[in-house]
């Protein structure tokens, strides 16, 4: 096109934003601020998600700087998406400020906070927001009801996520797959396996999903009979599914069933199913640093291992014990991406900032009690995030409560 306007750009901006090609997206919006067309709040809008989608926080804050000298930083949808890019980032502080200084809200705004609260784990704070939002003769939606759902699996509220479950009903909003998996997640969590079993034959197409929430807390609470059930579900739905059988083996071994456990790895190389590899991320002075799991191609490797090494050290003073499940066959020590990741961070990421690390899948108890150990003696702030939630350490403790 040799004759564009605000409106091309953002519907080429919007279509890399939705099709999860967010670099590209702000890659465009660089190109789109070296023209002479202003963007709007649609273009900030969009941007800002994308933002959202990466957790990159200085990024983040180089869009807020930029759109604070615009006509449209008090727009509504503009002000929503920003408090999303804070609080995807675990910075609810901030994400706060910018909700009470908004002139206009939405039903979204309140429940892109709600969300927030509940991926940090602040599930009373959650629950706080929705009285206060209702009380405003503001109309929850269905996306409201997923994160108050969301909140209290988190945060181990099971009656008040029974409550508002029920609730969705007086607002005459029809529970959908996604607000049934809170449910069953809230309920295996805190043990409830039989009444989360019974919630699944409620539902007239259980998928995958549904079926992976009980199968995980099966293994937690070690239930093998209903967790091979689960697993059978999901391979039925689908065969290949990787985390069902990572879940199922995992089951098995610490079942102490051995030999079924063999029987899901050998499964699995016959059929050509692979965990998904673990990785973790963070950034320092404005340049991102990912690491995967006994991966030396980082070029600072050996002064990160020596730095985790000396650290192991210190903490197993502290009372800590390596988890045997930390060592590889050969005997070597193994250590997962966000140990790696933190390590970095130690070593290069001022000291006046948290650590923030993100990892793509849940993370390990080994890793979980380490980071606490880690803040306890360093007196570091770790913000980690992983595939559901946002674990905040410090002084030797977890914002999760050791609940997630």
């Amino acid at each position: 096109m040799q004759d564009k306007n605000i409106v091309s750009w953002n519907v080429i901006l919007t279509g890399l934003s939705h099709n999860s090609l967010v670099e590209d997206c702000l890659i465009k919006f660089k190109e789109l601020l070296e023209t002479e067309i202003e963007p709007d709040h649609i273009t900030f809008a969009v941007v800002l998600s994308s933002i959202a989608a990466l957790a990159n926080l200085s990024c983040g804050m180089q869009v807020h700087g930029f759109v604070t000298k615009t006509p449209v930083f008090k727009n509504v949808f503009v002000g929503t998406a920003l408090l999303d890019v804070y609080a995807k980032c675990g910075g609810m502080e901030d994400a706060r400020r910018i909700f009470e200084a908004m002139e206009e809200r939405n039903i979204v705004t309140w429940s892109s906070m709600i969300i927030g609260f509940a991926q940090n784990g602040y599930g009373r704070e959650a629950i706080s927001f929705f009285k206060e939002m209702t009380a405003l003769g503001i109309h929850p939606d269905s996306f409201t009801f997923v994160g108050l759902l969301m909140a209290c699996s988190h945060s181990g509220l099971v009656e008040d996520g029974r409550y508002y479950f029920d609730c969705m009903k007086i607002y005459r909003i029809v529970p959908d797959d996604t607000h049934y998996t809170l449910l069953v997640d809230l309920l295996s969590r805190a043990g409830c396996l039989q009444e989360a079993r019974e919630i699944i034959k409620s539902m007239q197409n259980p998928d995958a999903a549904v079926w992976g929430s009980l199968l995980g807390a099966c293994r937690v609470h070690k239930n093998l009979v209903l967790g091979e059930t689960a697993a059978m579900k999901i391979f039925d739905i689908e065969p290949f599914n990787a985390s069902a059988h990572v879940l199922l083996y995992h089951l098995y071994a610490e079942c102490g069933e051995l030999e079924e456990a063999a029987k899901v790895r050998k499964k699995m190389k016959g059929i050509g199913v692979k965990k998904d590899p673990g990785y973790s991320w963070l950034e320092v002075d404005n340049v991102v640093h990912n690491f995967v799991a006994d991966d030396n191609s980082h070029p600072r490797m050996n002064e990160i291992i020596l730095a985790l090494e000396e650290m192991v050290k210190n903490i197993e003073k502290e009372g800590y014990v390596s988890d045997v499940l930390s060592f590889r066959e050969d005997g070597r020590k193994s250590y997962h991406s966000e140990k790696l990741a933190v390590a970095f961070g130690l070593i290069c990421a001022s000291i006046e900032k948290p650590i923030r690390v993100m990892k793509n899948l849940r993370v390990c108890d080994d890793c979980h009690i380490t980071m606490k150990f880690i803040t306890r003696i360093s007196g570091r702030e770790i913000i980690l995030r992983d595939v559901s939630r946002f674990h905040h350490f410090r002084n030797g403790e977890c914002s999760c409560g050791d609940y997630w």
